[in-house]
């Protein structure tokens, strides 16, 4: 019983679930207004970064998918759709 808890403890502290980290685009509720706070490492975060999604903008969730994939998010007056992979690439606060 012990193990089971030491590993789901392990787990849960590994370095590739942000949810559990930080609060990310991917996890922020429907209606929420947040402020990027920056961009997770990853081979798209340039484009992410193009798109708008830069430290310090403020981002409004507009829309969740029935299964959560995708999420529409208002930057600027314009309506960005992202995937769940993308959007927990983006910590917010």
């Amino acid at each position: 019983m012990w193990y089971s808890k030491l590993s789901n403890n392990i787990v849960d502290l590994h370095p590739y679930n942000h949810s559990k980290l930080s609060q990310t685009l991917a996890n922020t509720a429907l209606g929420s207004k947040v402020k990027v706070n920056k961009l997770i490492s990853s081979d798209i975060s340039s484009k992410l970064l193009e798109m708008g999604l830069y430290q310090g903008q403020e981002v409004e969730v507009l829309f969740k998918a029935p299964f959560g994939d995708p999420i529409a998010v208002n930057i600027n007056g314009y309506v960005l759709s992202l995937r769940l992979n993308e959007a927990s690439l983006v910590e917010v606060i």
